[in-house]
């Protein structure tokens, strides 16, 4: 038994639930005590294993785990089992999945044997999940899974419900076949009874069929349907009303009326008896409305009650549709086959010659004149036969027409040479046009032919006295028209129709000037009427509006044509020439040439900035290089002065002026390790060890010292905002950059002054943020004085380092490079904003913490504990800082071993067992020392290793993975390291 329960009093949600979403929280909040697994204390680690990866995926997934198949599922998994979620959770799945155990079963059972997969596509399953059984589909992939004895603990299933994608499959394929089998179909009620029987298949229903209904009378005939074996038809003659008043107002409403039992339906109510008499408990009618009538109905039954999904209802409503129009289609087609017949008889006495084509371009029908006139018979005519009848040089572009304005469902007007019984040609008009059924379907064509061969004679004599003229039209480039001697254009002008989309009425006299620019209107016909009273050429410029809509720049050049020795005018003859492309190439090429230089001049200005920018960051990275390598140097003589100094120290006890000297050299020593810290923050390669920071509480943290360094001149107002999340950056470093820029601040005020420091979280649009800052949040501490400010090529150069506006030995010029490195190395930003006499703002942008962040803990501070006397391998190149680490271990109790190489050092390791840890310096010739420490371990698997180094940015590689001591160092420090050292081994 399983209690479920939530609450304050629950029990703490265990590690491998915290991220399984709401089944996580189900099973966490659980009591299964009760249970055959027992507390999840108990559980197997297989099984913990198992949910913590099954929980969060976004993958349909369930694990039954042991004997009895305990169900275990995902938030994914939980809608494809309906109302089974959530009593499924933790239950055996034979109580859950009862109605398709005997199917599922053997596959889980199968997987538990043998540990082989069961995997399917579109796998069928029978299921009750909401209420009633349904059929489903899924892609099912089941796999053993382990538990800690190697035996197999539970089945891990992974499934994707495919139900809809099979149902659509289903769907288009049915609907396919059915409409093929409809449009084949020439019988109304043969269209009706093969949509009945493949509907009522399709759907695994009891009856299915289809009923035309007289709104007179209120009767549903049914001529035929289809009915499943042990099911009884009902074919015949059915009042609606009897099957309930409301099923029929909704019908003839045009109403899809769906029911999933008529016993309960409202829609059925007062029918009880019209229903037991067909058997029927569930039924789809979808009705078929003309012109708001109802014309007949499409039903489906079902002996039981059902559930109809939608698919299954739009399917029905969509062959009934198909059902009606096609018994439409039939019945129009046989009316049409006795019309064409009483067609046929009228054609055959007709002068004409009288054809008709089917759809698809066929002959079906030439009169008897055709025959007489060809020669041709029934069977030389029919189909595409006719086409042999025309002379061979104008069959090809006949069929061609006839073919694409059959394509469209076009009228057809040819002419061509047919030839005649004797075997001349003569010249016919074919003219035709589109025959269209009741429903609007394209039946084909009728058409007749005419014999215009005198018409074609007297067209040639015309055509010979027009050939000049139009050799003359075809020769010139533009739009060729004309005018009477008065100016106004008359008759037919093809071209300036097709130009302009006029039509005949609307460019006669001077309508013409209505397809011209508004604008342009009142000159044209003023130059115009000028030049027909002045009888000169006509030469002009405007904008005429094309056929698309489109206006274009035009060209216009007209002449006088002259007769008679008088020389009156007869016509005028012009001639519009399209000059749109080439004025607007003379426009282009004016604002290039007027625009030239400017382009140069900002294409050449815009180089150099680049050319700078890059010249700057080539700049910085190079002194940063130089920086790393110089301080590198600086570490590794540091070393042995810093561990000489501390052992020098400890030897002159008593001594004052000694220690006094000594505490000196210590001091310039810690001076100078400082400096070098600076340097590499500067080139961005120090070594930071970045945590969650709480920036108001550092900042107040450290008031005291700011207020000591700033001096008592200087007022330090602070303004922290409260409830801030923390920050990820270096603690350390960063109090040591807020130090550095409030005493620049105070040498900015000249010691008086009013210094601020304030921390807030600005919004991601606010106006000063960073442009080159990563999308996130920050916050950001801001340093703003009263003091001098500075000008433009100050703050330009502000982060370069070694530049100081300070008097010579009163600063470094390494102050804002190291915050400014900080900053970069830290993922933020730094920005300066100064003005002369207005003083400074600088700004620190910092990236919110982590979560993992913030899990982190502060180092103790409590004093290291030195580790046990040991014998210590230690491995250095430089013999300086070789020999003064190891007379600090020396001096510390250790045995030493000496080596100057990582090959010698292996030499020792594998002679000398009693070797307890092992320290090397990183950078050395041939072997580094990460390199070192992993064919150490490769001996001493357990053998604590610590690397000593003087670079901030440790190579990437196995090095990473241990602990670190940075040059130079105390003895403490040392100390600690090893003890550091020791402990990370035993981690390991």
């Amino acid at each position: 038994m399983i209690n479920r329960s939530s609450g304050a009093g629950s029990p703490e949600v265990p590690e491998f639930l915290r991220h399984g979403g709401e089944m996580g929280a189900r099973i966490g909040a659980s009591d299964w005590s009760g249970s055959s697994l027992g507390p999840v204390s108990q559980w197997p680690a297989a099984l913990k294993n198992a949910l913590g990866l099954v929980l969060p995926s976004e993958a349909q997934i369930v694990l039954f785990w042991g004997p009895d198949y305990v169900a275990f599922y995902n938030d994914a998994y939980a809608p494809s089992i309906g109302d089974k979620h959530p009593r499924a959770l933790g239950r055996p799945a034979a109580e859950s999945w009862t109605e398709l155990w005997d199917d599922l079963e053997p596959m889980l059972s199968q997987v538990r044997t043998t540990g082989k997969t069961v995997f399917a596509k579109d796998r069928p399953f029978d299921i009750e999940r909401r209420g009633y059984r349904e059929k489903v589909s899924f892609d099912i992939s089941y796999s053993a899974l382990r538990d800690e004895t190697g035996g197999i603990g539970g089945v891990l299933c992974i499934v994707s419900e495919t139900t809809e994608r099979v149902l659509a499959e289903r769907r288009v394929a049915f609907r396919s076949e059915l409409w093929d089998r409809l449009r084949a179909s020439s019988d109304p009620r043969e269209g009706i009874a093969t949509a009945a029987a493949m509907l009522g298949r399709h759907l695994d229903a009891s009856c299915a069929g289809y009923a035309e209904f007289d709104a007179e009378s209120g009767l549903a005939i049914v001529a035929d349907d289809w009915s499943a074996p042990g099911f009884a038809s009902i074919a015949g003659v059915h009042r609606l009303d009897d099957f309930g008043s409301g099923l029929a107002d909704e019908l003839r409403a045009g109403r899809t009326a769906v029911i999933f039992d008529a016993a309960t339906h409202p829609l059925t109510g007062g029918a009880a008896v019209a229903y037991a008499l067909i058997r029927t408990r569930a039924l789809i009618c979808a009705p078929v409305v003309r012109d708001g009538v109802l014309a007949g109905l499409m039903f489906v039954l079902n002996e039981r009650s059902r559930r109809w999904t939608e698919g299954d209802v739009l399917l029905v409503k969509e062959v009934a549709e198909r059902t009606f129009a096609s018994a439409e289609r039939a019945r129009a087609e046989s009316r049409l086959r006795e019309s064409e017949a009483r067609f046929r008889n009228l054609a055959d006495s007709a002068q004409v010659m009288v054809w008709m084509t089917a759809a698809d371009g066929a002959c079906t029908y030439l009169s008897r004149s055709w025959y007489e006139f060809t020669g041709q018979t029934p069977e030389t005519g029919l189909g595409f036969g006719w086409l042999d009848a025309i002379h061979p040089d104008d069959a090809a572009e006949a069929a061609r027409d006839a073919v694409e304005a059959n394509s469209k469902h076009e009228p057809i007007n040819l002419e061509y040479r047919l030839r005649v019984a004797d075997g001349q040609y003569r010249w016919v008009i074919d003219v035709s046009a589109p025959r269209f059924g009741p429903d609007g379907a394209f039946l084909g064509y009728v058409g007749s032919v005419m014999d215009i061969s005198e018409r074609k004679r007297t067209e040639a004599d015309l055509a010979i006295s027009e050939q000049r003229f139009r050799a003359a039209v075809d020769a010139v480039q533009g739009i060729l028209w004309t005018n009477d001697a008065s100016g106004r254009m008359r008759g037919e002008q093809p071209g300036w129709a097709a130009l302009t989309g006029q039509t005949f009425d609307e460019y006669q006299s001077l309508g013409w000037s209505n397809a011209i620019h508004p604008d342009d209107v009142r000159p044209t016909v003023e130059a115009w009427n000028a030049a027909v009273a002045g009888c000169r050429t006509f030469i002009f410029e405007h904008r005429v509006r094309r056929h698309d809509g489109e206006w274009r720049r035009f060209s216009v050049r007209a002449v006088p044509a002259l007769v008679g020795e008088e020389g009156s005018v007869r016509e005028w003859v012009g001639v519009h020439t399209d000059v749109t492309e080439q004025r607007a190439a003379e426009s282009a090429l004016l604002d290039l040439s007027m625009t030239l230089e400017e382009r140069v001049q900002a294409a050449t200005a815009e180089r150099e900035s680049a050319l700078a920018q890059l010249h700057e960051m080539q700049k910085l990275d190079m002194i940063g290089q130089m920086t790393s390598a110089v301080a590198h140097d600086f570490n590794n003589l540091l070393t042995p002065i810093v561990g000489g100094l501390d052992i020098i120290r400890e030897k002159i006890e008593g001594d004052a002026r000694a220690q006094r000297l000594v505490a000196g050299a210590q001091q310039a020593a810690e001076r100078a390790t400082t400096l070098i810290s600076r340097l590499l923050t500067f080139a961005r390669r120090q070594h930071l060890e970045p945590r969650a920071v709480d920036l108001a509480g550092l900042v107040a943290g450290i008031e005291d010292l700011i207020s000591r360094s700033v001096g008592p001149g200087v007022r330090l107002e602070l303004e922290l905002a409260q409830d801030l999340p923390a920050v990820r950056v270096d603690a350390n470093q960063l109090e040591l950059a807020i130090l550095n820029l409030a005493v620049n601040a105070r040498d900015a005020m000249s010691g008086e002054g009013v210094l601020t420091i304030r921390v807030d979280k600005p919004d991601e649009r606010a106006p000063d943020r960073p442009p080159h800052l990563e999308p996130g949040a920050y916050e950001r501490v801001r340093v703003i004085d009263t003091g001098c400010g500075m000008n433009g090529e100050t703050l330009k150069r502000a982060v370069e380092p070694f530049y100081s506006t300070k008097d010579i030995g009163k600063g470094t010029g390494l102050g804002l490079s190291m915050v400014h490195g900080l900053a970069a190395q830290s993922s933020g930003a730094l920005a300066i904003q100064s003005e002369p006499g207005r003083g400074t703002q600088i700004a620190l942008w910092l990236p919110l913490a982590s979560d993992a962040d913030a899990g982190r803990l502060d180092e103790s501070d409590e004093p290291v504990v030195l580790a046990r006397r040991m014998s210590i391998l230690l491995v250095d190149d430089d013999e300086l800082v070789r020999t003064g680490t190891m007379e600090m271990l020396i001096e510390m109790g250790h045995e030493v071993c000496a080596a100057e190489s990582g090959a010698q050092a292996l030499e020792l390791l594998s002679r000398d067992s009693g070797i307890d840890a092992l320290l090397t310096d990183y950078l050395m010739p041939a072997m580094t020392g990460a390199e070192l420490a992993v064919k150490a371990r490769a001996i001493r698997p357990s053998l604590p290793v610590l690397l000593i180094t003087g670079y901030a940015d440790l190579a990437q590689g196995v090095g990473l993975g241990l602990p670190r001591l940075a040059k130079p160092f105390r003895q403490t420090q040392l100390a600690s390291a090893i003890v550091s050292a020791i402990q990370n081994a035993i981690g390991s």
